[in-house]
């Protein structure tokens, strides 16, 4: 009996039952109460806002030990760590550097296990002043990354001049594994109802994965509606350029331990309009779909069930067995959304369950079920017979422990196994990759230690991949470390300096060793070679910040060095009537390049601020073959700049924020075989926002994109090769709608 009463009161030291936490925001400056300031668990997914006084309470079990965050537009937002039950007086200092709605920052968030880790951050549901159509545009607003397209609905990201299987996708905690290896293949995931983005550059995220050679990407749908209570979202866009509409609406409910949202999602774009006003044949696009969002916690247990539904149909704009096309074929003098040939027909399935267990104030176990299908068939002369037609399942599973014995030491380790099988449907006339399955196993442990305020940081991981087919079979074991080191300097200025050195190994993808056969979403005939060895890379990261009340400054040159870098080449032949492309390696590359940002918000004018970045990255063939010669696919280098005015602050009504954004991208005459110089060219984008902190908050965008209406093809598209420009110059509207309550019960 003593040892049960022990049991059960040592137990109770750890967790709360049903208790209240409860607290006040406040102004650092005036002392005046902040209301609508976010505070969240974030271990729990769990949230609340205060109210017009500042208050705010949750209620619930927990453990008794937790992370606080509280953030607030124009706020610097505070990460603190709680004792269960504890009324806590918050209080928030102003950030003059931050933009509100162009969020780029650069801290620790979602992503974990590093302290020294350099990330950048961005709230998707604040970029309602420039609209973006796509996440991947969105992410172009982070310096470093810029997106290869086919049309403007059909992008992926491209990080320091590195895409497709080499920048991952992680989606509320699961890898995205959906045919990302084609040039034609976009990220299939709707930006509705996600919150925020995070991107790691480079092979800095080994707790995560140890391929993510060029970058990863984190993204989180949004929180779950405050405690006892319930909202409902509705937000429509339109688009002039190409007749487009993105709709969506999304209803959130919480009670004291359970939460829920679901959301569905239409969206619906023509061929989209050039320049000269006619317009790109077979660039439309239908995308439907859902989401749903289970979360429960109870004590030591706190539970998170997602699943997201998507049906897409993408036209494949230039598109023909022509040898020698007229970028004029392809154009057309009217516009239409209704389905015509050639398309491409996807759909994807993704369902993960995350749980977490608070061991005690020291100790946390998480585990992930994750489970994900993708169908992508590709029809070019018949509707009812795709010439392409593969199924994708992906099974993964991890579970990952963490300890922090003291406030210096933190150590994270975990395993990690992910199952895939390519199938070819029956029914498609040709076969590109034959059928065959991919194994993944690895370990990891990460060590971060705060040294009196000097923070270190190293991390190791083992990963084991197989592929097998009916004629093929290889293993791929890979060893790979990082070590992180960051000092901070603070006082009415604050100096922050850090320095990476990682490794990161890609063993190469399914379609680079199998493919043999036309690929009709990129117009050609791909080659595989089963002779691939793992790419390993190198990268030597420097990042150092400046801030101070008025003035930010950061700079970031790096580099990342490789062997048997696998790139798809452009072969001096012909099949069937398409230009043959051949997965091949070269010997060592150099990528290397520098990303700055500068901030200044003038004393004098308190609601303006100035923003300027600026990214360039060069690629080279260092090997001894073809020394000197440059990479394929190289971004252009670009200087994004950004004027803003705050137009009301603390206003029921009234414009919000206007927004005046210049890109230049440079020329890019640093080219591979085979491959053509790009012009410069400048894209001018004008927006304005207006909003009603009413019961029923409502705001309201409208803006131009490519306001000059500037003829110009971006580097990284694939249809440059055809001489098609990228969209004119597009109107857009965007309303967001908000209503939410109380739940009926706790009134």
């Amino acid at each position: 009996m003593k040892k049960i009463s022990f049991i059960i009161l040592y137990l109770s030291g750890f967790m709360c039952f049903a208790q209240e936490l409860s607290g006040v925001v406040t102004d650092g400056l005036n002392k005046q109460p902040i209301p609508g300031a976010k505070i969240e668990l974030k271990e729990l997914n769990l949230a609340t806002y205060s109210k017009a006084d500042g208050t705010f309470s949750l209620t619930g079990e927990w453990p008794d030990q937790l992370d606080l965050e509280v953030s607030m537009a124009t706020y610097q937002t505070k990460n603190i760590s709680i004792t269960c039950c504890d009324f806590i007086e918050l209080s928030l200092e102003p950030d003059p550097h931050n933009m509100q709605e162009i969020m780029v920052r650069v801290e620790r968030r979602e992503l974990q296990g590093s302290a020294t880790q350099k990330t950048d951050y961005i709230e998707l549901d604040r970029l309602g002043v420039i609209s973006p159509l796509t996440i991947t545009e969105a992410l172009t607003q982070i310096d470093g990354v810029q997106m290869a397209s086919y049309g403007p609905l059909n992008s992926k990201p491209v990080i320091r001049g590195m895409q497709g299987m080499r920048v991952v996708t992680f989606l509320n905690g699961m890898r995205i594994n959906n045919q990302q290896w084609g040039g034609d293949h976009g990220l299939g995931i709707s930006q509705a109802g996600m919150e925020s983005a995070e991107v790691i550059k480079g092979p800095m995220s080994l707790i995560y994965t140890g391929d993510a050679t060029g970058g990863l990407l984190y993204l989180k749908d949004g929180s779950f509606a405050p405690q006892n209570s319930f909202s409902v979202d509705v937000n429509t866009q339109f688009e002039t350029v190409n007749l487009g509409t993105q709709n969506s609406i999304i209803y959130k409910q919480s009670g004291k331990k359970l939460r829920f949202s679901a959301a569905g999602i239409y969206s619906s774009y023509a061929d989209y309009m050039l320049p000269n006003r006619l317009f790109l044949s077979d660039s439309r696009m239908l995308d439907m779909g859902g989401k749903f969002k289970l979360g429960y916690n109870s004590g030591k247990w706190n539970l998170e069930l997602n699943y997201l539904y998507s049906n897409s149909r993408v036209g494949i704009p230039g598109h023909t067995h022509d040898i020698s096309p007229s970028a004029e074929s392809f154009m057309i003098d009217y516009q239409d959304r209704d389905e015509s040939l050639p398309y491409q027909k996807i759909q994807n399935h993704f369902g993960n369950l995350k749980a977490t267990y608070f061991v005690d104030a020291k100790n946390k176990m998480e585990f992930f079920v994750n489970h994900g299908f993708n169908n992508l068939a590709e029809h070019g002369e018949k509707i009812f017979t795709p010439e392409i037609d593969m199924y994708l399942n992906s099974s993964s599973a991890q579970a990952r422990h963490h300890w922090n014995p003291n406030k210096r030491l933190q150590v994270l380790s975990g395993v990690q196994t992910i199952l895939e099988s390519n199938v070819n449907g029956s029914r498609a006339e040709a076969e590109l990759i034959q059928d065959s399955d991919q194994f993944d196993i690895g370990a990891y442990s990460s060590l971060s230690y705060d040294l009196k305020g000097l923070k270190l940081n190293a991390v190791a991981r083992y990963d084991l991949r197989q592929v097998r087919s009916a004629d093929f079979s290889e293993d791929y074991p890979n060893f790979n470390a990082a070590i992180g080191i960051r000092k901070q300097w603070k006082g009415a200025s604050t100096k922050d300096i850090s320095a990476h050195v990682s490794s990161g190994t890609r063993a190469p993808h399914l379609s680079e060793l199998l493919s043999d056969g036309v690929h009709h979403g990129t117009v050609r005939y791909e080659l595989g070679d089963r002779n691939l060895k793992s790419e390993r890379f190198v990268q030597f990261d420097l990042n150092y910040e400046f801030v101070n009340e008025h003035f930010s400054l950061m700079v970031n040159p790096y580099a990342t060095y490789s062997t048997d870098y696998i790139q798809l080449a452009q072969l001096d032949s012909i099949i069937d009537g398409m230009d043959v492309y051949k997965y091949a390696a070269k010997d060592a590359v150099l990528l290397y390049g520098i990303e700055a940002r500068a901030h200044y918000h003038p004393h004098f004018a308190h609601r303006l601020h100035f923003e300027s970045g600026y990214s360039n990255t060069f690629g080279r063939d260092i090997g001894i073959a073809q020394e000197g010669e440059d990479l394929y696919f190289m971004p252009q280098a670009r200087l994004r700049s950004n004027v803003r005015i705050e137009l009301s602050k603390n206003k029921a009504f009234g414009f919000a924020s206007l927004i005046v954004q210049h890109n230049y991208f440079f020329s890019q005459d640093r080219v591979g075989p085979l491959e053509t110089a790009t012009d410069e060219y400048h894209l001018l984008q004008l927006g304005c926002q207006m909003k009603w902190d009413g019961n029923w908050p409502v705001q309201f965008s409208f803006g131009v994109r490519n306001a000059l209406n500037e003829r110009y093809i971006n580097h990284m598209s694939n249809l440059k090769s055809l001489g098609l420009t990228e969209p004119g110059r597009s109107f857009y509207f965007n309303l967001k709608w908000s209503i939410e309550g109380k739940n009926q019960s706790n009134k």
